[in-house]
């Protein structure tokens, strides 16, 4: 994940991360976009979160930038991942984008042969799919 950011320290050892303005300006839109697929309300979604609906609602319009853990919190709630909520493409379901980047997590793990195998089908699989939009 490339995430820019920059560390701002406030008074109690707290720290604050800011997302660049084309993450942040994504995490915005995405997040309204996926709150208003779901039909959830501001107050919903902060409770989700774990925060307030009105800060939920300055993080929407871009007044406020979250922490990363905060910004994790939103997107986990989505079911979403950082990547698709401060990446620029629209997803058409972001739930299984992240079940499809948690299995590759855990397919990184697996003996390589096994990743090899994987990777054969999955090639085979878009191969396939490629030559019947060809001639479709």
């Amino acid at each position: 994940m490339m995430l820019h950011q920059r560390q701002y320290r406030l008074g109690n050892d707290r720290s604050v991360a800011f997302m660049d303005g084309s993450a942040l300006t994504n995490f915005a839109k995405h997040m309204v976009e996926l709150r208003k697929r779901r039909g959830w309300s501001q107050p919903a979604l902060a409770e989700k979160a774990g925060t307030a609906a009105n800060v939920i609602g300055r993080y929407e319009r871009g007044e406020v930038t979250p922490s990363i853990e905060m910004a994790k919190k939103i997107a986990d709630a989505f079911e979403s991942s950082l990547d698709y909520m401060t990446g620029d493409v629209m997803a058409e379901d972001p739930e299984r984008e992240k079940a499809f980047t948690e299995r590759c997590r855990v397919a990184a793990a697996l003996p390589k042969e096994d990743q090899d195998h994987m990777l054969y089908l999955m090639d085979a699989i878009i191969r396939d799919t490629k030559a019947r939009s060809a001639y479709a």
